[in-house]
């Protein structure tokens, strides 16, 4: 705990209630900060020409050294009764988020790490056509953005299979929401039936 009172505002609200916990202070919950967790609650009445809806937790307090803060199981409801917290799986989380981002490296990995495994591969069908694209976990919410990676991690190159880089202008293509159909490179650094192996990340975000 810290000195001072920590405060939930809603920004977009033409009127705020405590529910729980809180004391309103114009449009603002004031939260009494304690040692031991405290559940906060409030319901707003938003404006009708409202576009984005903003939650900001602040203090006027000082921290002293040692000092934390901890928040858990926030959530925004529609309605006027508190809920209990009940947090969406694993999978339908990492499920929601892949609808604007996906990648073929492991959940943890950052592209463009290199040397990791998981990656797309496939024959050339021609010198600038990989016929191997990639299926989305996801339907995506639009057509995404799509950048290739060779294995040593380095954007527009694929690697050959059991040799180095090649290409330097690698796109996904035929991309639609639900993935692409071939990976292309308009220099022909390929050679028809040669196999190649890259990794990907999709990008579409608002």
């Amino acid at each position: 705990t810290f000195g001072g009172s920590p405060t939930i505002m809603a920004l977009s609200a033409t009127s705020l209630t405590n529910v729980t916990g809180g004391t309103v202070s114009n449009s603002a919950l004031s939260c009494s900060a304690t040692t031991s967790w405290t559940q906060f609650a409030f319901k707003v009445t938003l404006g009708t020409t409202f576009k984005n809806l903003c939650l900001a937790i602040w203090t006027d307090g000082l921290f002293a050294t040692s000092d934390t803060f901890s928040i858990s199981e926030v959530g925004l409801f529609d309605g006027d009764s508190l809920r209990d917290w009940l947090p969406n799986l694993y999978q339908v989380e990492l499920a929601k988020s892949q609808r604007f981002f996906c990648k073929s490296y492991p959940v943890d990995t950052l592209p463009p790490t290199a040397s990791i495994g998981g990656y797309v591969c496939g024959p050339a069908s021609s010198t600038t056509s990989i016929r191997t694209g990639y299926h989305f976990p996801v339907e995506m919410r639009a057509t995404p953005t799509m950048t290739i990676y060779s294995y040593a991690g380095t954007a527009s190159k694929v690697t050959v299979s059991g040799g180095g880089d090649t290409g330097a202008a690698a796109i996904g293509n035929d991309i639609a929401t639900t993935g692409s159909g071939s990976t292309t490179d308009a220099g022909a650094p390929y050679v028809a039936g040669t196999v190649y192996f890259f990794h990907m990340k999709a990008e579409s975000e608002l």
